[in-house]
């Protein structure tokens, strides 16, 4: 019997389905995701399986009340559902843009004077 374990990137699942659906944002099962691409994967192989769980890889932006609520929900709820495991980076400040004719650093936007930040989403 096949063991299947299912690996996911949740932002890009998540982006991909939103920008198929004209949505606010698209639904998904993440409960139970990992048990219907598991059965979708064995169904096309034809072969019988043991599902043996959902890992699912995120990152989240530590700035922001919006931010904070998804950490938690991926940290508190979805991590605790049967079979799933979660693991959860906080974003990595992105180095500030370069100028592309003398190479120096932008720091503020030229044109209010904000500091420009960023976040990597890998992590």
């Amino acid at each position: 019997m096949a063991r299947i374990r299912v690996f996911i990137d949740y932002w890009n699942v998540q982006l991909t389905m939103n920008a198929k659906k004209s949505d606010d944002r698209t639904k998904i099962d993440w409960q139970n995701i990992g048990k219907i691409l598991a059965e979708s994967a064995a169904k096309k192989v034809s072969v019988d399986y043991s599902f043996e769980g959902v890992i699912i890889y995120t990152s989240f932006n530590p700035h922001g009340e919006e931010n904070r609520s998804y950490k938690s929900w991926i940290t508190t709820w979805l991590n605790r559902q049967p079979g799933v495991q979660v693991q959860c980076l906080e974003r990595q400040p992105k180095a500030p843009p370069k100028c592309p004719v003398c190479h120096k650093t932008i720091g503020n936007c030229p044109h209010c004077e904000s500091k420009m930040i960023a976040t990597i989403e890998k992590g």
